[in-house]
């Protein structure tokens, strides 16, 4: 609903520039609300006739930083993101995208999927964050209704909700990108993304610090 305000209040005012950030292949959850929700605000920016960019994220390295007490007091990486493999992607990329979409030309009308050069599993995030620590972590696994039960303590229930709906499909479908997503993602940056063995090392060391 705000997001809808926002694009007709941008109408109304005559923005020069808008950048949407949305989901990468948000089609695949339209049943999850927060998907829905972009698929929506997508919708309306395309018809508006501002001068827009529409950027797709894939699930952000810097989640696992919710999962900081969970990696490194009990060894177990709970994000239940599956077994087919999602291409994450480092939210410091998608912070300049934004800043490139607002502030160079030639971004008008496109959509650029944000993603990483490399589809991760759960198995594999919890592999990454045992080497970095060198001490074991195994991935909390893909049973659903245990995740929903730990995060109670921590989430409204309509998020519990609505993030178990965006993993099932992770579980279900993967979200691995194409390869013509990926130059989408080098075109927009002007350079490789980072990689998410690289933001583990970097994340390891700091938590170790």
């Amino acid at each position: 609903m705000e997001g809808l305000a926002a694009v007709n209040e941008a109408k109304r005012t005559k923005a020069k520039r808008v950048v949407h950030l949305s989901i990468h292949d948000v089609e695949k959850c339209a049943e999850a609300p927060h998907f829905a929700s972009k698929i929506a605000i997508e919708r309306a920016l395309k018809e508006s006739g501002l001068p827009h960019t529409i950027l797709r994220p894939n699930n952000f390295y810097q989640n696992d930083y919710w999962s900081k007490d969970a990696i490194l007091q009990y060894g177990v990486y709970p994000q239940p993101i599956g077994d087919i493999g999602l291409s994450r992607v480092d939210a410091r990329d998608i912070g300049e995208a934004a800043v490139r979409a607002l502030t160079e030309s030639g971004h008008f009308g496109k959509t650029y999927a944000l993603v990483g050069p490399d589809a991760v599993t759960g198995k594999d995030c919890a592999a990454e964050f045992a080497k970095a620590l060198g001490k074991p972590v195994a991935y909390a696994g893909n049973d659903l209704a245990a995740w929903a039960k730990s995060m109670a303590p921590y989430l409204p229930a309509w998020a519990v909700y609505d993030y178990a709906l965006m993993y099932a499909m992770f579980q279900a479908k993967g979200l691995k990108a194409t390869a013509p997503q990926l130059a989408e993602t080098r075109t927009i940056l002007g350079r490789e993304p980072r990689r998410f063995a690289d933001f583990v090392s970097e994340t390891a060391a700091a938590w170790k610090a």
